[in-house]
């Protein structure tokens, strides 16, 4: 497996999703015309579905967890490494992390954690929840924008 191929892809699949302007298909994406701002449960899901799919081999979960500060966030791991695309927001403010072991990650409380899956689920988080359907379209407007 090459990490740094992942790595790469992983940046070119942040920049497909704001370049594909997902808040243009209905209320499940209305948060994302502030990305990274508050998108972090759906981006979490969006970018496990396209690890899965490019890597099965791969490990991945869906982790929720709480910071030191109370604040809660959602991001993908693989056995302990991180992948964490929603960072630069307020609150956090810190560099995208892929494929590393994250001390800020680590102090977090994990609340709850699923395993990924090739196919999406219906996700209500929150103030955040899409059907599956939805997550399926989104991904597709994200893929149609990626270029690998």
């Amino acid at each position: 497996m090459d990490i740094e191929n992942i790595k790469v892809q992983i940046r070119s699949f942040k920049q497909a999703l704001i370049d594909a302007e997902l808040y243009l298909l209905g209320h499940e994406y209305r948060k994302f015309k502030r990305f990274p701002e508050a998108c972090c449960v759906l981006t979490s899901q969006l970018l496990a579905r396209f690890l899965v799919r490019n890597y099965p081999e791969l490990e991945l979960r869906v982790v929720h967890g709480e910071t030191p500060e109370g604040m809660w966030h959602y991001w993908v791991e693989h056995k302990g490494e991180v992948f964490d695309i929603t960072m630069a927001q307020h609150g956090i403010e810190a560099e995208d992390v892929i494929w590393s072991e994250s001390l800020w990650h680590q102090k977090c409380h994990v609340l709850e954690t699923w395993l990924v899956e090739h196919d999406f689920n219906d996700v209500c988080e929150g103030a955040d929840s899409a059907s599956a359907q939805a997550l399926e379209n989104g991904y597709k407007l994200i893929m149609s924008k990626l270029n690998l």
